[in-house]
């Protein structure tokens, strides 16, 4: 069994390092806040399963004090390594549905720190003390997945909802975490007595299987992310070249030196084709949000994704007359207030102002 929970906590560990690097690398490539939290969220909990390992590693070989088999150790460090963690975790629910402030980010912290103090402090030793210490851990994952789900709901338009909905198994994971830890801490803590000599019900008090359990989804699923953004922009970032095939796709937004509808026509740069789906996907995800932003009609979102074409391909590909699209183009550039493509592009490609992955 000492095997089993030494290979079980150290695949944890290695899961939660591999993850925090990987989100780092991430929030470095392309300055979106949500992957540092997920990076200081898997590093911090790398760091609370550390300390519970090094602490089991110190006293293997000395005998456990039955009396002590409620405590909790190093109460304070414990304490403020749960609230950078949950604190961590919060502002990734923050940001997911862009409402974060210092404000609405330190506040619930501040009453977490609070909430488990009171525990330590004015509660007697005991298994409710400790059931009611990590409890406050799952208040929190509970506050914020309402929190999270209410902002969706409360959206002001669809093409809101439908950008921010992308982060909606973030709260659900969230509340089924909230029931199933609850739910293991209640049969650990409360129900099963302490043994002294039974080793498996020292390393149950000390972990909980389903609170590793969504931590191991929320690496599956920040590390999907982080993997599309980062191949995406190996491969398939925009930039501008000439391409001798002048068959129209739809492709994104791509810098002209040439300012304005009349010079673009004489000009023919294009995009690294990303021959791909990954592209594209980015586009259909980005297009409903921005041009619901700058108030685009269809037809002008559809020449915007285009635009790395000249207005004669562009016209081609829409059965329209070059005039139709110079319009089109004049309007665009009018509504985003640009100068001229190469900064319709910058305003087009992430990171924008809503920060969310």
């Amino acid at each position: 069994m000492d095997a089993f929970f030494f290979g079980y906590t150290m695949a944890i560990l290695a899961l939660c390092l591999i993850s925090s690097v990987y989100q780092w690398v991430a929030f470095d490539a392309t300055k979106r806040k949500p992957f540092a939290a997920a990076g200081l969220f898997f590093l911090t909990y790398f760091v609370e399963l550390g300390v519970i390992f090094l602490d089991e590693f110190l006293h293997q070989n000395i005998a456990f004090p039955l009396d002590s088999y409620y405590a909790i150790t190093y109460p304070l460090t414990r304490t403020l390594i749960a609230c950078v963690l949950w604190g961590s975790l919060w502002a990734y629910v923050l940001l997911a549905v862009e409402r974060f402030t210092l404000r609405r980010l330190a506040i619930p912290i501040a009453l977490f720190f609070v909430a488990q103090g009171a525990c330590l402090l004015f509660m007697p030793y005991g298994a409710l003390r400790q059931f009611c210490y990590y409890t406050c851990r799952q208040v929190f994952c509970l506050f914020m997945a309402l929190y999270g789900l209410s902002a969706l709901r409360r959206a002001p338009t669809s093409q809101e909802r439908q950008w921010l909905g992308r982060h909606r198994w973030l709260m659900w994971v969230l509340l089924a975490e909230v029931v199933l830890v609850c739910l293991e801490d209640a049969l650990v803590i409360l129900v099963l007595p302490p043994a002294k000599g039974l080793g498996i019900t020292l390393y149950l008090s000390e972990r909980n299987f389903c609170e590793n359990a969504m931590v191991i989804v929320f690496a599956f699923f920040t590390g999907r992310i982080a993997w599309r953004e980062l191949s995406f922009r190996m491969h398939s970032q925009p930039q501008a070249h000439r391409q001798s095939d002048p068959a129209p796709t739809s492709l994104p937004i791509n810098p002209s030196p040439a300012t304005g509808a009349t010079t673009a026509a004489r000009t023919a740069p294009t995009v690294q084709p990303a021959g791909d789906a990954t592209f594209s996907a980015h586009v259909d995800e980005l297009m409903p949000r921005f041009g619901a932003d700058h108030d685009l009609t269809p037809r002008e979102e559809e020449v915007l994704v285009l635009a790395g074409r000249t207005n004669q391909q562009i016209a081609e590909a829409l059965v329209v007359s070059v005039g139709t699209v110079k319009t089109h183009v004049y309007n665009i550039v009018h509504k985003c207030d640009v100068g001229n493509r190469a900064e319709l592009k910058t305003l087009f490609w992430p990171p924008r102002r809503h920060d969310a992955i």
